[in-house]
Formats: C-alpha cells, structure tokens, sequence
C-alpha cells in the first residue's frame, strides 16, 4: 500500500522534483527512524504514510501564492490528504488501512509544524524525518541544528542521524553536542572516537551491566556425540547464547551444531569452543551504530550489519577459525535460496565461504541485501526453516537437542501476507514460502512437542516467555535473557545426561 500512496503522491506533484525529492526523503528517515525505534506495525504505517502526503499542500500553494508557509500547509494540507487517502481506507485489495490510521495522518499533515502539539511517537518521528530534509535543503546553521538537536528531537535514533548526518559539534567546537535527551549533559566526544573506536565508551553506557561476570575460556575438546539444533529469532538469541555456554562450560560439546539465522553464529562460536564470545559481542555493541543502526544502514544498506560480527569484532575477540574447521566437529548454517525459497544447509564440505553462509543465514528478509553463497542468492535461513531438527533426524542422528527462543505453547494467530509477493515478486518461490513461513513454523513447534513427549528430541526452552523484542535495545532485558538461557540449561544438566545416556 505504501508503494501505491507513493505512487500516485508523485503523479499529484505534477512534475515538481523539489516536491517529489524532499517527500521520498523525508520517508526514507521516517521509515528508517520507526523500524529502529520498534513501533508497532500500524503506527509505521500511519508514520510513512504522513512522511509521503505531509506537503501535500505545497505545490499548489506555491502556484496561487508564489510560497507554501506552514500554517497555510497545516489549513489546506488536512483536507488534500483527507481526500487523497479515500481510495486507500478498508480498501478489499490493500486490507489493514482503517479510516482511523487516515484520520491520525490528516491530524499530523494539519499540525506539522506545530511540534507544541507532538502527541504520539508517529508524529515526532515525522517531525524529526521532516526536519533532517529541511536542514540541507534550507541551509540551517550548525547553531540552529545545535538548537534543534536539544529540543526539538526526543528519538534516540533521530539524534544520532542529526549528529551523524550534519557532523554538529558542541558550541565550542570540542565535540558532538549532548547524547542525553533535551537538558541533560553535554559529554563532549568527538565525532572519531564516537564512530570508529570499538574499545572506548561512547556517550552514555550502552553495554550491560553484568558483562564482567559472563563465563570466559576455552571449551574442553571432548566431544559429545549427537547433534544441537540452535534457533534463531534475532536478539532472542541471547537466551540460546546462555544455553550454548553452559553446555561449554560444563564439558558438553556436540559434534554438530546446526543454526538458524542468529542461531548460525551462535553455533559458530560454540563449535569453535569460545564460551562468552557471542554474548560478548551483542551485550558490548548492540548500541554501536555500525552493528545496528546509522552507521550499519550506510555501510550495508540494512540496519543491522552481521559483518560487524564477523569481520569488525575480529579485532577485538579473534574468532577461532583453525578449531571451527577442524574435521571432528561440523557447523552448518541454514540459508534460504531466493531463486527456490529452499532451505540448503552449508557446511565446511559443501561451501567454498562457511562464513558467508553463516552471514547469508543471518541476513533477515526486507532489511537486508541478499548474500551469494556460492553463486546462490540467500537470505535467512528462518525465512524457510525456523528450528532444522527434521534435518538432523534425517541426517541419522540418534541423539538430537534443540534449543528454541520461543517458551513451550507459543503460538499466535497466523497473519494473511501479501507482502512477499510484492516485495520479492521477481522471486516468486521464495516469497511463497516466506509467506508460508508462519504456518509452517507453528507445525514444526507442534511436531516438536510430539518428539520430545515421545522421548526423540530433548527440547530446551525459555522457562519464561522472553520479554525482548528482534531487535531490542534494553541491554538488562538482553543480558537478563542470556542469563535466563544459562540458568534454564545448568537446570536440564541432569535430565540431559540421562537422555544422552539412554540406550
């Protein structure tokens, strides 16, 4: 829907590039803003909706009065976009935009610039997407971009786009101006050492605050026979990070390790045997900018950058790459082939690049570029196969643990997705099977409580529903997960044993 609303906005701007340029702008931060920000699905839409029609009023006031000042947007914009979303409302081919969502974006279009009446995160998001156009584009001074950093902006994400984009200094000149919300403490670093020292503390503490007790060391070289079958779901992987390392630490090394998207690189560092590696890595930077968020979107395009884990982190924690390709154990990573929407499953054997791989299972669909693995085009491996136990019984493997990031009895009501078929509809297998993703998640979570009932699989499961979200920015929610994730498997130690030990 919002392609369509883009569509026909540049149809209404009669040819005007100014218009069309600084619209499709200001949508691109809004977007980039909401995804960061984690609001709702709705809430984006009503979001990136208003970034598209917000100067709707522009060239026509421009035409009858030679200027488009803003309260004259404000009275003429509200009714334009009124009438410009009918088309759009409990529309039977572009279902989920309501007359309500229409009502919030006229309110936003006829009071933006107006920040006094700010009264919800979709508006102050438009404010700050709006105001970064409009601060090249009407040459602001560094004071006035100073000015508005301190009080106009309140996202965490906005700020640092302002600070990032615009290079703005403290009224000295010593360093970026204040990471605090508005009236509080001016830090003084500078732009360097904000962006491109991985080993200071940048602005104000973003690591968790545990990080000192994590387990360290070397995993013992004994090796377990059987196959972990490790999860994804993003930050959720905190909790099989937890899981991972108490296994480490308590002498219990699986030949196999076969992982799904954040799954695939917590499998790489339990199979090099490094215990705290992978939640080193996410409880220290997921709040810097070039593992998710500016930095990570202008390197690579998606807000997450997986090549900071696998390349950047490398100066910091080498990863064992001579233990993780010895022969007595195997990694496999699951990816997702855009050209057949199947699962293919990369091991040191069948792949020329087993990092590539692992990064292909990782990059998540929408956010991130695809990733050739060989000549193949990837994408996640959760886009076709969430948790790959049926792989390992079918590789024979008589002792099978699987670690999910979901409690036992998740379900949720299975959405209609049109979605992928707009998104990938050059790759029409691929957006078949993503849309089918969810369905053919909640069977696998069905037949995998049937297994372990029967005694097949020995299930490892948060022991409470994890309160954290894909891309979570609350680093105690984060390391509490981890710690959840250790604590739930030191638990199981002994129900495990049994199971490997049964004849």
């Amino acid at each position: 829907m919002i392609s369509k609303i883009m569509k026909k906005m540049i149809a209404e701007s009669d040819g005007s590039l100014r218009d069309i340029n600084h619209f499709q702008k200001v949508w691109a931060y809004a977007a980039m803003i909401g995804e960061l920000e984690g609001l709702d699905e709705r809430t984006r839409t009503v979001l990136e909706t208003a970034a598209i029609v917000h100067d709707i009023a522009c060239p026509s006031l421009r035409a009858r009065y030679g200027s488009a000042g803003g309260k004259f947007q404000e009275i003429e914009g509200a009714p334009m976009a009124e009438a410009f979303l009918s088309e759009f409302i409990d529309n039977p081919d572009e279902p989920g935009f309501t007359k309500e969502m229409a009502d919030r974006v006229v309110y936003i279009v006829g009071h933006h610039h107006t920040p006094a009446l700010v009264d919800g995160p979709d508006f102050q998001i438009l404010l700050e997407a709006d105001y970064l156009v409009n601060a090249d584009e009407g040459k602001k001074t560094d004071e006035n971009i100073r000015m508005s950093h301190d009080t106009l902006f309140r996202t965490e994400t906005g700020r640092e786009l302002l600070r990032s984009v615009y290079r703005i200094t403290d009224a000295d000149g010593d360093g970026i101006v204040s990471d605090e919300a508005p009236d509080g403490l001016h830090l003084g670093f500078s732009v360097i050492d904000e962006y491109h020292h991985l080993k200071e503390k940048i602005t104000t503490p973003k690591v968790y605050s545990g990080l000192d007790s994590l387990p360290t060391g070397t995993a013992s070289r004994d090796i377990t026979e059987g196959c972990i079958v490790i999860e994804g779901g993003a930050f959720r992987g905190l909790y099989n990070q937890g899981v991972l390392d108490a296994l480490m630490v308590n002498g219990i090394n699986f030949r196999t390790a076969v992982g799904v998207s954040a799954g695939a690189l917590a499998g790489m560092n339990y199979i090099s045997g490094q215990i705290g590696r992978s939640a080193r890595a996410n409880l220290t930077y997921r709040h810097d900018s070039r593992f998710v968020g500016v930095q990570a979107f202008l390197n690579c395009g998606s807000i997450l950058d997986v090549d900071f884990l696998l390349k950047t982190y490398e100066s910091i924690d080498p990863l064992d790459v001579e233990r993780l390709m010895e022969p007595e154990r195997r990694l496999v990573a699951v990816a997702t082939s855009v050209i057949d929407g199947r699962a293919h499953y990369y091991d040191r054997e069948n792949c020329s690049d087993l990092l590539a791989a692992v990064k292909a299972s990782a990059s998540m669909p929408y956010i991130s570029p695809m990733v050739e693995v060989d000549g193949t085009p990837c994408l996640d491996g959760g886009c076709s196969c969430n948790i790959p136990y049926r792989w390992a019984i079918e590789q024979g493997f008589e002792k099978i643990v699987v670690i999910k990031t979901r409690a036992r009895g998740y379900r949720n009501e299975p959405k209609q997705k049109r979605l992928p078929y707009k998104y990938y509809k050059n790759n029409i297998e691929f957006a078949r099977t993503l849309a089918g993703n969810e369905i053919a998640y909640y069977k696998q979570l069905e037949e995998i409580e049937a297994l372990e009932r029967d005694g097949r699989l020995f299930v490892v499961a948060p022991s409470e529903p994890p309160e954290v979200g894909r891309i979570e920015k609350s680093m105690e929610k984060l390391g509490e997960l981890y710690w959840l994730g250790y604590n739930d498997m030191t638990a199981a130690l002994p129900a495990l044993r049994e199971y490997l030990e049964k004849q």
